[in-house]
């Protein structure tokens, strides 16, 4: 594919580096771009056919909702309303409080999304964070994925990309839980989330990150890459040059990397020749230690975790000056 980024158009001073593929361990390496203009890391190889690098096992089309008796799932739609209802902070201390048991809602923190609300779930895998927004309560749900791996009755799915959603269907809320990261046009596919978006709705993009301290530390063995099945690993800088060539606005940025991708695979990348999968196995991604937990909170209020979840309004419908953080 030559040296030319495919985010910036960029040809000068980028690098290539050979990455493995390291979550099932196939024994390929794979060319990956980073541009010195934009820091965008891209797979810089055509015409692979992904179909095999996305088993039934692998991470996105795993399901299964622990059913909740009464009582609890009534006090979880309560908690749930006032952490969506708080400022982003209070909520992720409520959060913090409650043991985490609501992370799966962060990118809902602070955003006063009504259950009422017709949400798009892009890439939503088997379908899990659906089925746990229909037990809070949420009962306008839609998914699409191009892999047909939905067991789940809780929610509408489609089987396909963005294009395959009808034009006519409005949302007030769109998100991409670490699905864009997999997608060829970006460009293209921004585009295709706005044509769906309802007035004063809102995009919600979470992504790894490129350039932070995972990057730096890591390297190529930084787990968030995921050769090849990553084509884009996006830094706060390309990602917004893409909205704003797309007429999207950035409003809110909110680290949330974990544990598990940004140090405890990446450690065991770089150490060992374990497969993601083997090490979960044989539990060595189970313990957590005290100084890794104050490692990812600090990361995270520093912007300078792996991931981060980018809150998005159409220019159209966005009255906000700056970014919210």
């Amino acid at each position: 594919m030559g040296n030319r980024c495919r985010i910036c158009g960029n040809t000068k001073r980028n690098k290539l580096y050979q990455i493995e593929e390291r979550m099932f361990n196939m024994g390929e390496d794979f060319e990956y771009l980073e541009c010195s203009r934009c820091g965008t890391l891209q797979l810089n190889i055509r015409g692979i056919d992904f179909g095999k690098y996305y088993p039934a096992n692998y991470g996105g089309f795993n399901t299964g909702v622990k059913e909740k008796g009464k009582a609890e799932r009534i006090v979880s739609r309560i908690i749930a309303k006032t952490l969506t209802n708080l400022n982003y902070s209070l909520s992720n201390r409520l959060n913090d409080f409650l043991g985490g048991k609501f992370d799966y809602l962060q990118c809902f923190f602070g955003l006063k999304i009504k259950r009422t609300s017709r949400i798009l779930d892009v890439g939503c895998g088997s379908g899990e964070w659906l089925a746990k927004l229909s037990a809070l309560g949420y009962e306008n749900l839609t998914g699409v994925d191009l892999y047909n791996h939905n067991k789940n009755r809780e929610f509408e799915f489609i089987e396909g990309d963005i294009f395959s959603v009808p034009t006519k269907k409005k949302f007030d809320v769109i998100t991409l839980h670490h699905s864009f990261e997999h997608m060829d046009s970006p460009e293209k596919n921004l585009l295709g989330c706005k044509a769906l978006l309802a007035d004063n709705g809102i995009l919600i993009i979470r992504i790894p990150v490129m350039g932070k301290y995972a990057w730096k530390k890591y390297g190529t063995a930084w787990a968030q890459i995921d050769a090849p099945r990553h084509l884009f690993l996006y830094t706060e800088k390309s990602l917004n040059y893409l909205l704003k060539k797309c007429g999207l606005k950035l409003t809110a940025i909110r680290y949330d990397s974990n544990y598990l991708f940004q140090i405890g695979a990446s450690e065991i990348y770089k150490k060992t020749r374990l497969s993601l999968q083997m090490a979960r196995r044989k539990g060595d991604l189970d313990e957590i230690s005290t100084q890794d937990k104050k490692l990812v909170r600090r990361l995270n209020q520093r912007k300078n975790g792996d991931q981060a979840i980018f809150v998005i309004k159409s220019l159209a419908g966005c009255n906000k000056e700056g970014i919210d953080e």
